[in-house]
C-alpha cells in the first residue's frame, strides 16, 4: 500500500516537535480530531460535484446550487491535510509501531452498493471520530484508513500519490514554520493571490 510507512509517521512526529516541542503533553486528542474534520470541512467545499449522490438532477452535495465544479488539485492537497492529522491522531494515542502493524493489516474492502460514497465518508468520519475519542488505535486506523479510500475514490488519488504528495506538503509545512507561520509573518499568498498550495505538485 505504501512504500515506506514509518518514514511518514516519523516525519509527521519531526513536524509535531517543530510546532510545539513535547506535543504529547501540550496537546489532546480532541485538538487533533478537530484539526482533521477541519480539513475534511475543506475537502467538501472543494468538491460540490462530489458524493456518488444524483437527486433532482443535482449531482453532489450541494444540492441548492447548480452547476458548480469540482476543484481538483485543492481536493488533493486537503486530503494530504486531513492524513498530516490522522496520522497526528494515532501517533498520540499509540505507538508507531502499533500504528504500523494495524496500518499493514487494513484491507479496504467494498461496502453494500446501496450505501453512496457520500453515506460512506460520513459513516466513516463518525467512525473514525468515535474510536479515537475511545483510544481504540486499531479501530481508529481501520476507520480512518476507509475513510481516506473514499475520498481518494472521490478524487481519483490513490496511495502512491498520497504518499508521494504527503512529503511534498510535509516540506511545505517546515518552511512555513521555518519562515514565521506560527508568529504570523509568512505570508501564504504570493503577489497574484495564488496560495503556496496551488504551486504544489500534488
Amino acid at each position: 500500500m505504501f512504500k515506506d510507512f514509518r518514514t511518514m509517521l516519523d516525519a509527521q512526529e519531526a513536524l509535531n516537535n517543530k510546532y510545539v516541542p513535547n506535543w504529547r503533553e501540550a496537546v489532546v486528542v480532541e485538538q487533533q480530531l478537530s484539526a482533521a474534520l477541519t480539513e475534511l470541512a475543506e475537502w467538501f467545499e472543494s468538491a460540490p460535484r462530489s458524493g456518488s449522490v444524483t437527486t433532482n438532477g443535482t449531482s453532489g452535495w450541494k444540492w441548492w446550487k447548480r452547476n458548480l465544479e469540482d476543484d481538483h488539485q485543492n481536493k488533493r492537497i486537503e486530503i494530504i491535510d486531513v492524513w498530516h492529522f490522522m496520522m497526528s491522531v494515532w501517533l498520540y494515542l499509540g505507538s508507531k509501531d502499533n500504528i504500523q502493524e494495524f496500518v499493514e493489516k487494513y484491507s479496504y474492502y467494498n461496502i453494500s452498493k446501496d450505501y453512496s460514497n457520500l453515506k460512506k465518508i460520513h459513516l466513516y468520519q463518525s467512525k473514525f471520530t468515535m474510536y479515537s475519542l475511545e483510544n481504540n488505535l486499531e479501530k481508529s486506523v481501520f476507520t480512518g484508513m476507509t475513510l481516506l479510500k473514499c475520498l481518494m475514490d472521490e478524487t481519483d488519488m490513490t496511495w502512491d500519490s498520497l504518499e508521494n504528495g504527503y512529503f511534498v506538503k510535509n516540506q511545505l509545512n517546515h518552511t512555513r514554520v521555518e519562515n514565521g507561520y506560527q508568529e504570523g509573518k509568512y505570508t501564504k499568498h504570493d503577489e497574484n493571490g495564488h496560495e503556496d498550495n496551488r504551486k504544489l505538485n500534488v
